[in-house]
């Protein structure tokens, strides 16, 4: 054996050994991926089953987070933060309705809503109604 490796050198047989290995491996494992298999079925279905659990935990710990926020404080803020919400979307398209016509009156109507202060209503209802959960979010990290 030593004479024949001297000769031919070790290297290049086991070069080609790693390459008919390699060869080999891709051919099988690319036949064991073209059929489908009961236990590849059953183990693609245990993944599922897996993510749902996880997901129905995170409904369920959602839903005891939010269980608390059914008092008539908490109703009140969701319905005052969708009227204003509602009127801050209803001004903005209506004014921009009414500027392909008569830009004087889309003028006088944004100084209406300026002076209503829609806007800061908007962000306020942001800050206030948004911002609390998120406060309360980064409290409890």
């Amino acid at each position: 054996m030593g004479l024949w490796s001297i000769i031919t050198g070790k290297s290049s047989v086991d070069k080609t050994l790693d390459i008919a290995d390699k060869a080999t491996t891709g051919i099988i494992s690319g036949f064991d991926k073209a059929f489908y298999t009961d236990e590849e079925k059953a183990e693609t279905l245990t993944k599922r089953m897996e993510i749902v659990g996880q997901l129905s935990e995170s409904h369920i710990k959602l839903m005891q987070a939010t269980a608390s926020e059914t008092t008539a404080r908490s109703i009140t803020r969701r319905v005052v933060a969708i009227f204003v919400m509602a009127l801050t979307f209803l001004c903005m398209f209506a004014i921009a309705a009414v500027w392909r016509f008569d830009k004087e009156w889309a003028l006088f109507m944004l100084e209406l809503v300026k002076y209503f202060q829609v806007g800061i209503a908007f962000i306020s209802v942001i800050f206030f109604f948004f911002g609390t959960y998120l406060a309360g979010k980064f409290a409890k990290r």
